[in-house]
């Protein structure tokens, strides 16, 4: 075998970025029938997030005994926290590179 001319043998080529046009022009387009797969799977997670979310007040009013304002303030501040640092993160994992250029390692 000949290796290309430009290349060295055994060289590893760097991943292939897609774009909207290459992806769309690569994949083909989704059926109803498997949009609609995806969207019954994705119903069960929402679905416990909200009875855990649901059950936690009054888990820690009546069964723990805490006051349902504590409890509620205790949710406010976990809620906003998770407002601010969710973006931060997103934005720093969009943004980072090693440096080899990858990005996967978050």
């Amino acid at each position: 075998m000949q290796a290309s001319e430009g290349a060295a043998v055994g060289a590893i080529a760097p991943p292939v970025r897609l774009n909207r046009q290459t992806a769309s022009a690569a994949m083909p387009a989704l059926t109803q029938r498997t949009k609609l797969a995806f969207g019954l799977g994705a119903i069960a997670p929402p679905v416990t997030t909200g009875a855990f979310e649901f059950f936690l007040l009054i888990f820690y009013s009546q069964v723990v005994g805490l006051d349902a304002r504590l409890v509620g303030l205790a949710i406010i501040v976990a809620l906003i926290s998770d407002a601010i640092g969710d973006p931060i993160v997103g934005y720093w994992s969009g943004n980072f590179s090693d440096r080899t250029g990858t990005d996967d390692i978050l």
